[in-house]
């Protein structure tokens, strides 16, 4: 019998609207997080202190890493991070007016985030989970 490892938690998941800001990370590239027009703003589903989910209307490859800013209410600064996709739901068809036109579930799992962040984003979904 296999020694029982200990699973690791999932990280609850806040269920609330947040915009964010994001970018394809290209490696190199000495204007991170600059306020350059390349930015594109998405509302993100949800949220958790290992990552975001949101819709958007291209396909962004898995292991594309994407520069973050999101507005959280519960934090002061707008958080930068790094992340990386790591699941695209496929082309989810959204009706407007006559023709439909794609969507895409992409979830990405933040590779580099400050830890205070993270710990602040643990603390509000245990609240807002308890409460919301």
């Amino acid at each position: 019998m296999e020694p029982l490892t200990p699973q690791k938690k999932r990280a609850k998941r806040i269920q609330k609207s947040f915009v964010a800001r994001f970018r394809i990370h290209n490696e190199g590239d000495e204007s991170y997080f600059d306020d350059s027009s390349k930015w594109n703003i998405v509302t993100i589903k949800n949220l958790s202190s290992s990552g975001i989910f949101f819709n958007y209307n291209e396909k962004i490859p898995v292991d594309t890493e994407l520069e973050l800013n999101i507005s959280l209410p519960f934090i002061s600064e707008p958080v930068h991070c790094l992340g990386k996709v790591c699941r695209v739901d496929e082309d989810k068809k959204y009706q407007a007016g006559l023709r439909k036109i794609p969507v895409y579930g992409i979830a990405v799992f933040f590779e580099i985030i400050d830890d205070n962040i993270k710990n602040a984003i643990d603390d509000f979904a245990e609240n807002f989970c308890q409460n919301g």
